[in-house]
This record gives structure tokens, sequence and C-alpha cells, in this order.
């Protein structure tokens, strides 16, 4: 696993432990509350909103930034293959010069023995 992708898993467990501690806490904060059973339901419905809220804001951001790291991914993979095909091309014109030169070569021989 490069750097790269272990940055990348690391921000996901970061951003999904936030979510959960979050959640959690928001919970625990309200149950724990004085508060009338009306009251712990209105606070726990609003409070959900607002953590759903978060995610959403949260996830938007990853798509965000997924986005970019697959048009970055893209642009090396187009770079990548251009060098490939054209190290491939200059392999083959290299082994094709290289034949030439060995007809080149035995047809001098040949005809410096006839």
């Amino acid at each position: 696993m490069t750097t790269y992708e272990r940055s990348i898993t690391l921000r996901k467990g970061i951003v999904v432990g936030f979510a959960v501690g979050s959640a959690v806490a928001a919970i625990l904060a309200l149950l724990f509350a004085p508060k009338s059973g009306k009251e712990l339901r209105g606070d726990i419905r609003d409070k959900s909103k607002k953590l759903v809220s978060d995610v959403e804001v949260m996830a938007d951001k990853a798509k965000s930034n997924l986005r970019e790291v697959t048009r970055k991914l893209e642009e090396k993979e187009t770079k990548l293959v251009g060098a490939v095909r054209a190290g491939v091309e200059a392999y083959k014109e290299k082994r094709n010069d290289d034949a030439a030169t060995l007809v080149d070569n035995r047809n001098d021989s040949a005809a410096g023995q006839g």
C-alpha cells in the first residue's frame, strides 16, 4: 500500500470515527439530560437532523475529493500509457534497425567472400 493509499484510508477512518463518535456523544448527552420524554424526543430528532446534515456535508466533500483524485489518476494513466507506447515503438524501431544492420553485415560478408 502506497503512502497516498494509507493517507486516504486514514482519512476515511477519521471521518467515520468522527461521525460515529458525534452520534454516540449526542445520544448519551440527551439520554442523561433531565428532560421530559417529549422534550427528549424533540432533542433527539433535532440532533439526528443535525447529524444527518453534517454527514451529508462530509459525504459531499468526500465525493469532491474522490472526483479530484480520480481525475488526477486518469491524467497519470494517460501519461503512463503514452510513455509505454512510446517505449514499445522505440523498441520496435531499435529491433528493426538491429535486424537491418545484421542483414547488411551478412550481405557485406557474402560479397567480400565471393
